[in-house]
C-alpha cells in the first residue's frame, strides 16, 4: 500500500507504458512511487502528504502579530474552517464569523484549485498581539490542497519512473543529481525542478489580493 502517495500504481503503470491493469511489479512499484511522494515533499520543504486534503479538520495556532493579516498553512477547504481568538491563557473563546469578521486570501483561490493562505480581518480591527509568545489565534480546518496539482503528479510519476530505471545500472545513474534524501538523473532533475519550482517553500501560491 502507497501511503500518502501524489500518484497510483495504474497511473504508474500506465506511464511505463505497461499495461495498467498487469500487477506483476506491485510490490516494486509501491515502494517506487512511495519514495518519489516523500522527495517531493523534500524538494518542496512540505511535511509529508501536504499535497493531500486532510480528511477530518483539525486545529493548528497562530502567533497573529498584531496585524490585520495572518498567514496560515495551506488551507483545502474553508467551508468547514472555524477562527477562533483567545487571551494568551491556552483557551479560545471568541468565534469569528467569516465575511463579518475575516475573509480568506487568496481570493478565490480554492475555486482555482489553490489552497487559500492568508486570513484578513476585515471589520477594522486587527489580530490580538502575543505579549508572552502564547498562540492567540486557534484555526481549525482540512489542511492542504483542494485537489492534487498536475505538476505534482507528473513529477511524481517522473521521480519514481527515474528510480524504476536505476535497478537495470548497479553503479547508479550516470550524471545524477542530488534530489533531497535520492539521487536522480540529470535529465529527470531538471524536468521535474521545473514543474515544482512554484509549489517550494516560499514560493508565492496565489496574488496578493
Amino acid at each position: 500500500m502507497i501511503t500518502l502517495g501524489y500518484a497510483s500504481l495504474y497511473e504508474f503503470r500506465e506511464h511505463l507504458g505497461e499495461d495498467p491493469t498487469q500487477t506483476d511489479h506491485d510490490s516494486l512499484y509501491e515502494q517506487k512511487v512511495e519514495a518519489a511522494s516523500r522527495a517531493v515533499d523534500n524538494f518542496c520543504g512540505l511535511p509529508p502528504g501536504r499535497f493531500l486534503l486532510d480528511s477530518a479538520a483539525t486545529a493548528r495556532t497562530y502567533l497573529a502579530g498584531g496585524s490585520w493579516m495572518m498567514q496560515v498553512d495551506p488551507i483545502g477547504d474553508v467551508a468547514t474552517a472555524i477562527v477562533k481568538t483567545g487571551t494568551g491563557n491556552g483557551s479560545y473563546p471568541t468565534t469569528l464569523t467569516v465575511t463579518t469578521n475575516y475573509i480568506f486570501e487568496p481570493l478565490n483561490a480554492i475555486a482555482d484549485g489553490e489552497p487559500v493562505t492568508r486570513i484578513r480581518l476585515s471589520d477594522g480591527q486587527q489580530w490580538p498581539i502575543s505579549l508572552y509568545g502564547t498562540p492567540q489565534v486557534q484555526v481549525t480546518a482540512r489542511w492542504g490542497w483542494p485537489a492534487l496539482p498536475a505538476p505534482v503528479k507528473q513529477a511524481t510519476l517522473l521521480v519514481a519512473a527515474d528510480l524504476w530505471k536505476r535497478k537495470d545500472a548497479p553503479f547508479g545513474v550516470v550524471q545524477s543529481v542530488e534530489f533531497g534524501p535520492i539521487r536522480l538523473s540529470a535529465d529527470a532533475f531538471k524536468a521535474v525542478s521545473s514543474l515544482l519550482q512554484r509549489y517550494r517553500t516560499g514560493a508565492a501560491v496565489g496574488p496578493m489580493a
